[in-house]
């Protein structure tokens, strides 16, 4: 069987393909299982490192590429495409399958951007060829343990004459499992330490692998290696050697990290300060408040992944910060480490509180009923201390921080006060209180012809509405109020007066209609109503003299009819000429240099 070999001198012909296209540049660098005595076998999982500078445009996709076997790229083979716009300043390393391509000894490889063009240096020569031995149909092999895992247990597939038939395995011959270094390809632990078999044949080898300490003590350690299935005793032996492909073993802890917290203030902070209760955000744009979030302890070979309420919401990294602006929030944090793909448990909640200078506005109710317990709040801030005043009187029944429950037994006005501080600040704020009764009434009336006026003379506790009914259907929601009775008779008219604190109730009985009853027992009438223009006016005034006139106005106020009223009293019949329609009467007296109606009335004329 033909050996192909990879230390073969370097050819000018390939060694790097250079595009000038931009004043970027690419460079990749040797893949690891090039250091390898034997050649690449097909269908290996190997990992293509390179770095690269410059700037790359939005939609910029790396790719992978395989020269043909000449090192020529003018029909390259494409191993891998990612999407990805970011400058690979470190090393990064491409995991690419080798492709079913012909057996050589001068093929190149080489990461190349689409966004722009760059210069590119490949990496070759290096030989690939077809193997005989393919491990564990090409599937790469995840394995995760805990410090207190006993031991897993995992079969490797092994299949033989994959490329032809050619290979023989003699008697005896052993299928062993081969761990390899991704940076130098060089051998990790003892070969055959975790596992082989005895076989010539398709078969499989149970790979071992013990608890953690003692796959430490073999020189394992978590993290990526390659992996093949080597043969001991085979007829040709440059084809003993298998397929690779990716093992990785990870290892997170047993039990949860615990999340270590510290903050920044900048400028007044000279260095972090672990937080033990609530923080302040930044009070204005010339300065800021830093958080920064730590697993303990942590483990500088593996990852961590955070989760929470913070902006972005899950990032890979050993430790996490940000900047806090906004007051009043809650962060909700955890940690989950990730050990070369296996996940350890979730830790428990860590709370970040970030509260503000306190708030003092007051919840107040409009009005407070006297003898209610009422309760005032302001807007609840964590850890702040509440401080409340109640001025003049009133009683404290309870105060329970941003609350207060107050009692007033008296009728007037209030001032409750309150002052709030906390490490973000102070603040105070008054207000003042109004308390009322339920409402009073005293009720009188003044009844003119048909039409009675009815009164609420209470000047105190009034009310918010007012309900009359008058005892004949008619209803009114005027506090004073004017209604005209349809036919002669007695009524009974209540009001209802209600309030924020309550309501009261009263009546009064109305009599005499169709003449009007003053105080002071003066009488008048006028009758008939309605009439034509002719009516007669009878009064007797006990307590006025001389200085009274009868008015009559239009409905639009103009007054189209007026005489003085001679002695106090008389029996007058009057005759107007007016126009069919409503007309308003009153009698007025002056006194001094004052002038007061002392009744009146609606005037109907009809068929005048």
């Amino acid at each position: 069987m033909r050996r192909i070999f990879t230390f073969i001198l370097m050819s000018a012909l390939g060694m790097c393909s250079i595009q000038a296209f931009s004043q970027n540049s690419i460079n990749t660098t040797r893949p690891a299982p090039t250091w390898d005595t034997n050649a690449v076998c097909v269908g290996s999982s190997i990992g293509i490192p390179c770095t690269s500078n410059g700037q790359y445009s939005s939609g910029n996709y790396y790719e992978a590429q395989l020269s043909d076997t000449t090192g020529l790229f003018f029909n390259p083979v494409l191993l891998t495409s990612v999407l990805n716009y970011q400058t690979l300043y470190s090393t990064t390393t491409f995991s690419v399958v080798i492709p079913d391509v012909p057996d050589g000894c001068n093929y190149y490889v080489r990461i190349r951007s689409t966004l722009p063009l760059s210069n590119l240096v490949s990496y070759g020569p290096f030989c690939i060829q077809h193997c005989d031995l393919k491990t564990n149909h090409g599937q790469d092999i995840q394995i995760c343990l805990t410090p207190t895992t006993s031991a897993i247990d995992t079969p490797v597939s092994v299949h033989v004459n994959t490329y032809n038939s050619n290979q023989v395995y003699n008697a005896g011959n052993q299928f062993k499992i081969q761990i390899l270094d991704t940076n130098n390809f060089n051998n990790i632990g003892i070969i055959g330490a975790l596992g082989s078999v005895t076989a010539t044949g398709d078969t499989s080898v149970m790979m071992h692998i013990p608890p953690l300490a003692t796959l430490q003590t073999m020189g394992i350690n978590p993290g990526h290696y390659y992996l093949r299935v080597i043969a001991t005793n085979a007829q040709y032996q440059d084809s003993s050697l298998g397929s690779l492909i990716r093992l990785t073993i990870g290892a997170p802890a047993d039990n949860p990290y615990t999340i270590f917290n510290q903050v920044y203030y900048y400028p007044t902070s000279n260095g972090y300060d672990t937080i033990n209760g609530p923080i302040c955000p930044a009070p204005n744009i010339n300065s800021y408040t830093f958080v920064l979030l730590e697993p303990r302890p942590w483990n500088f070979n593996t990852e961590y992944e955070w989760f929470g309420n913070f902006q972005g919401d899950s990032t890979a990294g050993i430790d996490i910060s940000f900047n806090i602006n906004n007051a009043n929030f809650l962060f909700i944090v955890r940690v989950q480490e990730i050990s070369f793909g296996c996940r350890g448990p979730l830790s428990p909640p860590d709370t970040i509180v970030v509260i503000g200078p306190p708030s003092v506005t007051l919840s107040t109710p409009s009005i407070v009923c006297v003898h209610d317990t009422t309760q005032w709040t302001v807007p609840y801030v964590e850890t702040t201390h509440y401080h409340w005043i109640s001025l003049l009187h009133g009683t404290m029944i309870d105060s329970l921080s941003n609350m207060v429950k107050m009692r007033y037994d008296s009728v007037g006005t209030y001032h409750l006060n309150v002052s709030a501080t906390n490490i973000c600040g102070s603040a105070n704020s008054s207000n003042i209180i109004n308390v009322i009764a339920p409402p009073t009434m005293f009720l009188r009336d003044s009844v003119v012809n048909m039409t009675v006026y009815f009164y609420d003379t209470v000047t105190t506790i009034l009310g918010n509405s007012y309900l009359w009914h008058f005892g004949d259907g008619g209803v009114s929601t005027l506090r004073n109020a004017v209604h005209t009775y349809s036919s002669l008779g007695n009524y009974t008219a209540t009001l209802t007066v209600t309030n924020t604190c309550g309501s009261d109730s009263g009546q009064i009985s109305i009599h005499s209609l169709g003449i009007s009853e003053l105080s002071g027992g003066n009488e008048i009438s006028l009758y008939p109503n309605p009439n034509n223009g002719i009516f007669t006016l009878n009064y007797n005034l006990k307590s006025y003299q001389n200085n009274s006139q009868l008015i009559i106005n239009d409905i639009a106020g103009r007054t189209v009819y007026s005489q003085n009223i001679i002695g106090n009293a008389g029996n007058e019949i009057i005759k107007l000429p007016l126009n069919d329609g409503i007309y308003f009467w009153k009698i007025s007296t002056e006194t001094g240099n004052q002038s007061s109606i002392i009744s009146g009335g609606k005037l109907v004329v009809i068929g005048n």
